[in-house]
């Protein structure tokens, strides 16, 4: 029998009880570390556990999927490049759109098990600088989708699938020598992206989170024909979890 064990019924000898379950005192220390964004966090044990549940119970009341361990809000800024497929690699005026920087923001609800709701705001640029293009396009745009995290540990693998709705700005990046250059926004276009990518816990609140995604958008413009955007995002992103 350990020092400061005791029996259920309260007395130092277990033999003098019918139950011979005993606990140690103190309790040995939990994990150091634990990510919030797991659904994989233990609970609470033991008498002293009372405020900590009472805690996750008024928390969960307003900040869903505290109470099961996962991050209820993650906030998350990426940057990366985009690369321009297909027909849409043909730059306007001449020349072909080249891989340009990409920056984006999305804030993530959790709205199940490993499933988070995002909506985000981003900018895509394409480049032709190199190829001797008359303007390149910049596209302003909003999305919003579905994240879901495919299971937990040190490396979390996880998809999205979403909508996105730019609008597009014709800018010109040098005189035309062949005729008048038609530069402008054009109308909000619809369109949708898939994606794949990892997240990497770096500590309780702050991961890692590189990915890629394909994109594919058509836009329209007046007196033109629709723009068919077609490319790829390749970007790392960094998740704050609240």
């Amino acid at each position: 029998m350990a020092v400061g064990s005791r029996s259920r019924c309260g007395s130092l000898d277990p033999a003098g009880c019918s139950g011979k379950e005993s606990w140690l005192w103190p309790p040995a220390p939990g994990p150091p570390y634990l990510d919030p964004m797991s659904s994989l966090n233990r609970r609470p044990r033991g008498p002293r556990s009372l405020l900590v549940w009472t805690a996750l119970l008024l928390g969960s009341a307003t900040l869903p999927g505290v109470a099961s361990g996962q991050a209820s809000l993650v906030i998350e800024s990426r940057v990366g490049v985009s690369i321009p497929s297909g027909a849409f690699s043909e730059g306007p005026g001449g020349g072909r759109l080249a891989e340009a920087p990409t920056v984006g923001i999305q804030f993530g609800l959790l709205g199940g098990r490993r499933t988070y709701v995002t909506v985000g705001f981003a900018q895509v640029r394409t480049d032709c600088s190199r190829d001797g293009c008359r303007s390149r396009w910049v596209s302003t745009q909003w999305d919003a989708g579905v994240r879901v995290e495919l299971t937990d540990g040190a490396a979390v693998p996880w998809i999205r699938a979403g909508i996105v709705t730019p609008s597009v700005e014709n800018v010109p990046v040098r005189l035309a020598t062949d005729g008048p250059l038609q530069a402008g926004t054009s109308d909000r276009g619809w369109g949708g992206e898939f994606g794949a990518g990892m997240r990497f816990p770096l500590s309780e609140r702050l991961s890692l989170s590189p990915g890629a995604r394909w994109v594919a958008v058509d836009v329209g413009r007046t007196g033109e024909d629709d723009l068919q955007m077609r490319y790829w995002v390749a970007d790392v992103g960094v998740v704050v979890a609240f």
